[in-house]
């Protein structure tokens, strides 16, 4: 019995590491409420129906990722939205720029590009974003404003200057590809990327598109990053 509680402590200490600094976030008027954020991900895929009478181990990872999330979402106020082939964000069935088909890697680019262009039809009152690969989970017990909140704070984080943000990529081979051969001071992830609604935000949402058009001959990556 002792065991079995220490081995709890150990999982609840786990569980909430780091969140002990959420703790006590207060919003600023300026701060983003949980209604004024959307959450979207993006599969090729679409989504499994899925009632409480199925067994949820026969659910893919996509599927379980985008209902834990929307559920987490709905519990704490924010909107969500799950973007495929199959949704208005793009009907073609296929990823494509110009004349160049793009691998599918692409395509949340393209979805996150739909997303910042609809921002007003999605939700009038939306003044940000969050996009989530359909690998990743939400796994702080906050809302995701208050996390948004301490960034900026601890950070002392402009967002009328610098209204998005990604995540920067830990290490592994594409990160050090990235630094060493393409000589590039930082790599980013672009699994989690965040962004405000604003002119400046949505100028690097449509640059990083239309990169997809770039010549590969002045190109810093050697490799064929279109396909």
């Amino acid at each position: 019995m002792f065991l079995l509680f220490v081995l709890f402590l150990i999982l609840f200490k786990s569980i909430n590491s780091g969140h002990e600094v959420l703790f006590g976030v207060k919003l600023a008027d300026f701060d983003i409420k949980p209604n004024e954020l959307l959450v979207i991900q993006f599969d090729t895929r679409p989504l499994m129906r899925y009632n409480r009478n199925n067994n949820i181990a026969s659910l893919n990872y996509w599927n379980i990722s985008a209902y834990w999330n929307s559920e987490f979402c709905r519990i704490h106020g924010h909107q969500y939205y799950y973007l495929t082939f199959n949704s208005r964000s793009n009907s073609s069935g296929s990823c494509t720029y110009a004349h160049f088909d793009l691998a599918t890697a692409w395509c949340k680019v393209k979805a996150m590009l739909w997303a910042d262009n609809h921002m007003q039809s999605l939700g009038s009152n939306i003044r940000a974003v969050i996009y989530l690969d359909s690998d990743a989970i939400i796994t702080t017990n906050y809302s995701l404003t208050v996390v948004i909140a301490y960034m900026r704070k601890a950070l002392d984080w402009d967002i009328t200057k610098r209204p998005l943000a990604f995540n920067q990529d830990g290490p592994g081979w594409a990160c050090k590809f990235t630094r060493e051969i393409a000589g590039f001071d930082f790599c980013l992830n672009s699994g989690t990327v965040l962004w405000f609604r604003s002119s400046i935000a949505s100028l690097i949402l449509q640059q990083w598109w239309h990169s997809a058009g770039g010549s590969y001959q002045t190109s810093s990556f050697t490799s064929k990053w279109r396909t």
